[in-house]
C-alpha cells in the first residue's frame, strides 16, 4: 500500500462497526491486517490492498498475545507474571500473578507503566494513616491491574 493511502483506509475501516485492524509493516511494505466475523469491508478496498482473505480462529486470536508473554516490569517494585512463573529476580518486593487473557492490563502498555508509575509515587508520599482510610478505584476496561497495585 502507498503511504499516502495510510490514512484514508485507516479511516474508512475505522468507520466500519464490528472490525478491529492494525498497519503492519515488513520489509519496507505496509500490509493492512483486519479481522472480523463479518466481509463488510468495502470492495474496492478488497480489490486494492487485499492481497487475500483468511479465516482465522478467533480464540487463537484472542490469545496470541501469550505466545511470547513472560512478563512486565510495571514499576520499579512492581512485576506482573503469569500464573506458575518462577520468580528469581529480587529486585521486585511486589509480584502481581495475573492471567489477562488479551484483556487491557498485561502490564506491557505505555499508557499502564504511566499509571502504574504515578500511583506508586501518589500511595508512597501518602502516610501510614492516610493509606489506611484512602479509596481508589480502577475505572479500566481491562485485568484490574491497577486497582490490584493500589491494594497492595
Amino acid at each position: 500500500m502507498p503511504p499516502e493511502d495510510e490514512g484514508v483506509i485507516t479511516a474508512i475501516l475505522s468507520e466500519i462497526e464490528g472490525i478491529s485492524f492494525a498497519l503492519e509493516i515488513l520489509n519496507g511494505e505496509t500490509s493492512v491486517l483486519v479481522y472480523s466475523e463479518k466481509s463488510d469491508i468495502p470492495d474496492y478496498i478488497k480489490r486494492f490492498y487485499f492481497k487475500s482473505i483468511e479465516a482465522i480462529d478467533l480464540d487463537l486470536l484472542n490469545n496470541r498475545w501469550a505466545d511470547n508473554y513472560s512478563g512486565a516490569h510495571l514499576t520499579d517494585i512492581f512485576y506482573v507474571v503469569p500464573p506458575g512463573t518462577v520468580i528469581t529476580d529480587t529486585k521486585y518486593t511486589n509480584t502481581i500473578f495475573l492471567d489477562p487473557l488479551g484483556a487491557f492490563g498485561d502490564g506491557c502498555h505505555p499508557t499502564t507503566r504511566l499509571c502504574a508509575a504515578m500511583l506508586e509515587e501518589y500511595v508512597y508520599s501518602l502516610s501510614d494513616s492516610d493509606c489506611e482510610i484512602i479509596s481508589m478505584i480502577d475505572i479500566g476496561t481491562g485485568s484490574g491491574i491497577l486497582a490490584i497495585q493500589a491494594y497492595m
